[in-house]
């Protein structure tokens, strides 16, 4: 679809404006709230994922970092600390044992995110010891502490897998659909559309429509755009293409359509999740028309926000276009709005970058906020990761994407504050299935469609009718008769005798040569 999203939006600064009526999961499935199930796993509908996949995921790669000791907070020391004096000690602590003392509201949780029961079995075998070989290889990581990081993340990719709203919520079309609804600003989408069949806003692929589209806008020649596929993470099959490149490496529109149908069409399942619904979006590229004094480290960069249970938690900022090398820091968020630059081992000088950032952190924050509460409310999820463009001038504060398990291994007390929830009542939990169907019915998707149609539960393409019966051979000719008996042999030829001037007794001749000589001889002669 050509254009959907409208012109390049300025964004929005100083407040979030609301929708007259922002939906909610609790508002939408209120009837079926209730206390949040210690014991729900996962289900997969398809029995095994791991039939599916063209790979794990980020899971298995989460235990080899663990394994190998690398972590992005390998210095960090998240332990707190209170350098004042005694008196102001005493109120501190008096201040803490006053917020402890006033309960928060309980969070309503989407049974699609709920893993309690993944995280109880999992704190059980911690406990043991982890005896359970198998348990250990499919759930727990050997050499991690509970939580681990890799423990999370396989946690949530069995969520993830499962759950029909992340059909919904890890597709950048869908989710493109759900920010409009929500008032959210969001990079446009110039081209978009599924494998197979319409959802929605979005149309299917066309070869000519995304031509059609590369042309309209000029993209490639002129304009620099991005390439991504709907429905998959880290990367895979993004193409960022500027004029240089499109000139320096000879690209076309059919290289372009080449690029798209390898991952549009490709046969194979990437993360087995399996109500995927495969697609492609074309984008601007955010930092064309800027400045160059607007670039990196003096603004324009993405931002990944972790929001948990409705609030900001912890924001990387990353150098955009990204390449090997590039500047990139982390900061912790605060409930009062402030922040803290953390170190940050796979980023160069992270806290100097941190610190000497040109680009007000601290006015984003409200947006922040506001912005993800909203898209929580909306979808009931306990962890969400909102990636978010900042600081161009006139494309102000942009969505990029949405998504949930999210590769950056925070500290330990983030997956401290995921798990505790957990643990005790700070949950009430809304029927997955509710809030799925309401999220459809309000972005128009035909919620029999979706559970039809995606790549993993659609039906197979017909296959080509049978062969006819072949006709029955014909029987085998009769052997033929056996050949008649050879005929008897002739009776051997008398030789006739020649005379030759009284000669009584006349040679045999047994060679041509013979012959030949008694003939010019004049020689009688026995053939």
């Amino acid at each position: 679809k050509v254009g959907v999203g409208g012109s390049l939006r300025d964004g929005v600064r100083g407040r979030v404006a609301a929708p007259s009526s922002a939906p909610t999961a609790l508002g939408e499935c209120r009837a079926t709230l209730r206390s949040l199930d210690p014991a729900r796993w996962p289900f997969y509908p398809g029995g095994a994922w791991q039939q599916f996949a063209e790979w794990s995921g980020l899971d298995d790669q989460a235990e080899e970092e663990e394994e190998q000791n690398w972590s992005s907070y390998g210095h960090y020391d998240n332990s707190d600390r209170f350098d004042g004096d005694d008196d102001e000690l005493s109120a501190a602590k008096a201040r803490a044992i006053e917020r402890l003392q006033r309960r928060p509201a309980p969070f309503i949780i989407n049974s699609d995110f709920s893993v309690s029961g993944m995280l109880h079995e999992a704190e059980k075998q911690h406990q043991q010891g982890a005896t359970d070989a198998a348990f250990i290889a499919d759930h727990v990581p050997r050499s991690a502490a509970y939580p681990s990081h890799a423990l999370r993340l396989r946690t949530m990719m069995a969520a993830y897998r499962s759950g029909r709203t992340f059909g919904i919520l890890e597709n950048k079309l869908l989710t493109h659909s759900v920010l409009t609804n929500l008032s959210i600003p969001a990079l446009p989408v110039l081209y978009g559309a599924f494998a197979y069949t319409p959802l929605g806003e979005w149309p299917v692929y066309s070869r000519d429509a995304l031509t059609d589209a590369l042309r309209a806008y000029g993209l490639g020649p002129r304009v620099p755009f991005v390439v991504k596929p709907a429905s998959d993470g880290t990367n895979y099959g993004i193409l960022i293409m500027e004029p240089s490149r499109w000139q320096r490496e000879n690209w076309t529109e059919q290289l372009v359509v080449r690029h798209v149908e390898r991952f549009l069409l490709k046969p194979g399942s990437s993360w087995g999740q399996w109500y995927e619904q495969r697609g492609v979006v074309v984008e601007p590229m955010y930092t064309h028309g800027a400045a160059a004094t607007r670039q990196w480290p003096h603004g324009i960069a993405e931002m990944n926000a972790l929001v948990q249970h409705g609030a900001p938690t912890h924001m990387r900022v990353m150098q955009i276009p990204k390449r090997p090398g590039s500047g990139c820091f982390d900061v912790r968020l605060h409930a009062n709005g402030s922040f803290a630059c953390l170190p940050t081992s796979n980023c160069p000088e992270p806290m100097e970058v941190c610190k000497n950032y040109s680009l007000s952190l601290s006015s984003l924050l409200p947006l922040v906020q506001g912005y993800s509460r909203r898209l929580v409310n909306f979808f009931g999820a306990d962890w969400i990761r909102l990636d978010f463009f900042a600081g161009h001038p006139t494309r102000g504060w942009q969505v990029n994407e949405v998504s949930y398990p999210s590769h950056h291994t925070y500290p330990a007390d983030y997956r401290e504050r995921w798990t505790s929830a957990y643990a005790d009542d700070r949950m009430l939990q809304v029927d997955g299935d509710c809030v799925s169907r309401a999220i459809l019915e309000r972005i128009g998707v035909d919620l029999k469609t979706f559970d039809s149609m995606c790549f993993l539960c659609r039906p197979s393409p017909p296959l080509p009718p049978p062969a006819p019966p072949q006709p029955p051979y014909p029987p085998a000719p009769p052997p033929a008769p056996p050949a008649p008996p050879p005929p008897p042999l002739s009776p051997p030829v008398k030789p006739v005798v020649l005379q030759q001037g009284g000669a009584g007794v006349v040679p045999v001749l047994r060679s041509p040569q013979q012959t030949r000589d008694a003939l010019m001889n004049g020689v009688p002669y026995v053939r």
